[in-house]
């Protein structure tokens, strides 16, 4: 009998705690999904391109923590801007301007991109200030070296009190445009046959 009274005690405990699921990708209509062009691989200087789409109506945010762990918040472009997105349709990200989502600064590495899902507004005001995203306040914690968990961190803020959903897409930067790395061997391999263009003593 006790045994039983405490087992329902942990279960009534357990289901009013939020706990964030992850999308395992193996479903046809996942609740969120985020993914990047160019298949995730970039150089110095791409302008990434992020979609998002979402099973049904609802609330998104997108996060990007680049190679360096620096975050920033894709989607919604502001702090007052609107996040409901509608399901089943699928969104760019964009950034100011119109332009892609992020241009890669770096040179080698790996970012994240994570995208989260609930179905009322999140509550994104500890990270505003002015009017715009406040970027120290969005700095991961220095002795969190996983960028999703730190990302996960700052959703769980957000969205204290109500469940949600989220999906990750990784990237990988390569290097510079020139040489292509992704195409040619790193020297002191031999080196990339010249294209048309490029001076005759190279």
């Amino acid at each position: 009998m006790v045994i039983s009274q405490l087992m329902m005690a942990a279960l009534a405990v357990s289901s009013s705690v939020p706990v964030p699921l992850r999308f395992a990708g193996d479903s046809a209509d996942p609740p969120i999904k985020v993914w990047l062009s160019s298949d995730g691989e970039f150089l110095y200087g791409d302008r990434a391109r992020v979609y998002i789409q979402a099973a049904e109506d609802g609330y998104a945010v997108v996060l990007h923590a680049d190679t360096r762990g620096r975050v920033r918040v894709l989607f919604p472009l502001a702090p007052d801007g609107d996040h409901y997105v509608r399901g089943g349709k699928k969104y760019e990200v964009k950034s100011s301007g119109e332009h892609e989502a992020f241009v890669v600064e770096d040179t080698t590495g790996r970012g994240v991109v994570m995208a989260a899902f609930s179905s009322s507004r999140f509550l994104v005001e500890k990270y505003a200030k002015g009017g715009h995203w406040d970027f120290r306040a969005l700095a991961p914690d220095t002795s969190e070296s996983d960028p999703e968990a730190a990302l996960l961190d700052i959703v769980r803020v957000m969205q204290p009190s109500q469940r949600f959903t989220y999906d990750v897409a990784t990237y990988i930067v390569y290097g510079t445009h020139y040489p292509d790395v992704r195409r040619y061997p790193p020297y002191p391999h031999p080196r990339p046959r010249p294209w048309p263009g490029w001076p005759w003593w190279w």
